[in-house]
């Protein structure tokens, strides 16, 4: 069995599961009724890892991207507001 951490762009919750055996893009496990299933290991919403260690590394880079866009749209909107300020009635 292999264990790989689940990872989302929504919070900072870390899953671990176990699967039967990994390919390039797809981790396959067994479900509760012992049939295979099969799960992408990235998708635009979640992205599996092999340690618990990358997992968190993902998670302080999708944090710091945030950070970044917000700081971003902040200064936008602090421009926005100066040039409003601006205009003469």
């Amino acid at each position: 069995m292999i264990t790989l951490y689940k990872t989302t762009t929504s919070g900072l919750e870390i899953r671990e599961r176990q699967f039967t055996r990994v390919t390039g893009k797809t981790a396959f496990y067994l479900n509760n009724f012992g049939n295979e299933n099969r799960e992408l290991l990235e998708t635009n919403y979640s992205t599996w890892h092999r340690t618990r260690e990358d997992a968190i590394l993902h998670l302080q880079k999708i944090a710091k991207s945030n950070l970044e866009s917000a700081e971003w749209r902040m200064n936008k909107a602090k421009e926005y507001y100066e040039q409003a300020m601006q205009l003469k009635p």
